[in-house]
């Protein structure tokens, strides 16, 4: 296990990012999904673009909380900022995100969150 977060933590280092197909099973993302499908429209918010956000969804969705707290993936940023990762703010945040050819989607563009390193992991629900 250490040396499979060594790996991944050394390509993150390297490229910026590591994909780790089917890390959630379909019958995972399911239930976020389900989850999604409970929400009331006047609980997102809109981010630049056309997409909907709502800022905390594990406070909506079990799913979305034990994701946040996943040990695995706090391992992985604990070992890629240099410092535990659960002890500063965490969020897990959900996106719609609508294509529009021509328009801005999330975040209105290529864009800088924050200049001190962070860590992310997405949750991608769509099947491709």
């Amino acid at each position: 296990m250490e040396n499979k977060i060594e790996n991944i933590v050394s390509c993150i280092k390297k490229d910026g990012y590591f994909i780790m197909k089917n890390y959630y099973s379909i019958d995972q993302c399911d239930h976020i999904l389900k989850d999604i499908q409970n929400i009331s429209q006047e609980q997102y918010s809109h981010g630049e673009g056309e997409d909907l956000r709502i800022t905390c969804f594990d406070n909506c969705s079990n799913k979305a909380h034990k994701f946040l707290n996943d040990n695995f993936l706090l391992q992985i940023g604990n070992s890629v900022l240099g410092h535990k990762a659960d002890r500063i703010k965490k969020r897990s945040q959900l996106g719609i995100l609508k294509h529009r050819t021509g328009g801005e989607c999330s975040g209105g563009g290529w864009h800088v969150d924050n200049h001190d390193p962070q860590f992310k992991a997405l949750l991608y629900l769509t099947k491709c």
